[in-house]
């Protein structure tokens, strides 16, 4: 269908001049805007390091770090990264066994290889070196961090709690925003610890617990009478607005499962 709206516009005259932006992953697109003579902008939405683990797939593998298979060692292979180790690798670089996601992923960077320009969702002052680095290979561009302020539309399917009210109870830097994300799943262990941690620093909080997040999701994830021994200074919602939240100069800390929208969120 987008190639029919767009080659309709082409006939017409509409479209000369014009551009095609496609996340990286939306591989079909890239055919389009080469079919109708269109500069092909592709939009990377993680990290650059990311980015440029995938892109040197093939260093990795030469070099003997890729599949991972449970190794644990340093790499230093790899332009603008210093050092990383295996372990901190994305999960498709830990299997062995190829699946249809691995095929997707590395026929994107195949193919991304012949946009016009790559804009990334980072700012240059995080990831000076590795964002350097791509542009010597690349037409590479950090134009982050981008997310969506001031729109009533929602961003995710969870109901969502508004905490401004009770924030505006809280003192300046006074409360800890506790939130892992809208996809990662936390062992309910972590969550006992945490927990405790919370209570012997009685400090103020919100804590996002998500329908499922724990595995296996269960009701009494709390230590017996967290819940209510920290009533009257904690606030444990299903999903908020983050952005909001990170902004009330009631917010004193974020503890963060370091996501990269969380990470963008907060600067």
């Amino acid at each position: 269908m987008v190639g029919e709206i767009i080659g309709s516009k082409t006939r017409s005259g509409l479209v000369s001049g014009f551009f095609l932006v496609s996340d990286t992953f939306s591989i079909w697109l890239s055919e389009i805007a080469k079919k109708y003579n269109l500069l092909h902008v592709s939009f990377w939405t993680e990290a650059a390091l990311v980015f440029s683990l995938y892109h040197h797939r093939r260093i990795l593998t030469e070099n003997g770090h890729v599949p991972v298979n449970g190794r644990r060692e340093k790499v230093e292979c790899i332009p603008g990264v210093h050092s990383i180790n295996t372990k901190d690798f994305m999960s498709h670089f830990h299997d062995s066994e190829q699946q249809i996601s691995h095929k997707v992923i590395y026929l994107a960077f195949d193919r991304v290889k012949s946009a016009d320009f790559i804009l990334c969702n980072t700012a240059e002052e995080i990831e000076t070196d590795v964002v350097s680095a791509l542009r010597e290979e690349l037409p590479f561009y950090a134009v982050g961090p981008l997310f969506p302020v001031g729109t009533s539309v929602a961003v995710n399917l969870l109901p969502e709690t508004d905490p401004t009210e009770w924030l505006k109870s809280k003192a300046p830097s006074s409360v800890l925003y506790i939130s892992f994300g809208s996809f990662a799943k936390v062992a309910k262990r972590v969550i006992v610890e945490i927990a405790g941690g919370v209570l012997l620093a009685v400090v103020n909080f919100i804590w996002v617990i998500r329908p499922g997040m724990t595995d296996p999701d269960s009701d009494a994830i709390f230590p017996e009478n967290f819940v209510e021994s920290t009533r009257d200074r904690g606030l444990i919602v299903p999903w908020c607005t983050q952005v909001p939240v990170l902004k009330n100069p009631a917010i004193g800390g974020f503890m963060t499962h370091c996501g990269w929208n969380s990470v963008l969120e907060s600067v």
